[in-house]
């Protein structure tokens, strides 16, 4: 009687873990691909970026790589004067454009390896620069850091939450005069599951 009660305890204690885990899953989406850790994602900045944005670039992919708990993606201290966002090039360019054509204030294209549909070779990111941008908080501006940060986080594979947190990083949209520089937990896991 003893060992039946105590088998009944472990069911009923293992179906509420079951449950519970069911009904926290985590917000976080994955794109379904990930960087290759054998070397690290180099992004080379368009020519016109100012050396505060490039500084911002660099604690974005500082942030991402801390989180992960290695270096996946860094920023070159070359520049860029390519146009024409985007390139299957092998190479890992910050546009900084005008586009009409893209709906989004900053955007990812992926390439991946021909051995492994999985892993990516190389990314582009671009900045649209048909909006207003700003190194700071401002109320007509997006914050340049704020959308490199959230594009990195796609780069590193994932996509957006399913969170209604709005300072989650990979939240799907980013409002003007709103700062989003710090990872929250959902990023963090989202990227410390993946790497």
């Amino acid at each position: 009687m003893k060992v039946l009660k105590i088998i009944n305890i472990c069911l009923i204690l293992a179906i509420i873990f079951v449950l519970s885990s069911f009904f926290y899953a985590h917000a976080y989406d994955l794109k379904g691909h990930k960087l290759n850790t054998d070397y690290v994602l180099t992004f080379v900045p368009y020519f016109e970026f100012t050396d505060l944005t490039i500084e911002h670039f660099n604690n974005s992919v500082n942030s991402w790589n801390n989180a992960a708990g290695k270096r996946l993606m860094s920023i070159s201290g070359e520049r860029h004067y390519t146009t024409g966002y985007w390139k299957d090039d092998d190479k890992h360019y910050i546009y900084k454009e005008v586009r009409t054509d893209i709906d989004y204030v900053g955007r990812t294209k992926y390439f991946y390896s021909a051995w492994n549909s999985k892993i990516l070779k190389s990314a582009d990111i671009l900045i649209n620069s048909r909006y207003s941008f700003a190194n700071s908080q401002r109320e007509d501006r997006y914050d340049t850091w704020s959308v490199f940060i959230h594009e990195a986080g796609h780069a590193a594979g994932l996509a957006h939450t399913n969170l209604d947190d709005f300072n989650v990083v990979m939240k799907e949209g980013i409002k003007k005069i709103f700062l989003r520089r710090n990872l929250h937990s959902d990023d963090i896991s989202g990227i410390k599951y993946l790497y």
